[in-house]
């Protein structure tokens, strides 16, 4: 499934709502991943300037790709404060 930056944020949770998801992950696992895989959506989308990520679940693994430049979110940490 494709999302795009202006998408609404229903798509996202309907990609996470599939019965082929619920069914293979459980809903603890799947209210958990949903969590993480969001902000790595939002990541992309604000700090990599993404216009769109692809969620794939093939009943094992979760994939998100986008089309964003890498980045390094520890790059902008201020080490006086660790």
């Amino acid at each position: 499934m494709r999302i795009a930056a202006s998408a609404p944020r229903e798509q996202f949770w309907a990609f996470f709502s599939r019965p082929s998801i619920v069914q293979a992950l459980g809903e603890l696992v799947r209210d958990s991943l949903i969590q993480v895989a969001y902000e790595l959506c939002d990541n992309a989308f604000l700090h990599g300037k993404a216009k769109q990520v692809r969620l794939e679940f093939d009943g094992a693994n979760l994939s998100i790709v986008d089309d964003g430049v890498a980045f390094d979110p520890t790059s902008t940490l201020d080490a006086g404060k660790a």
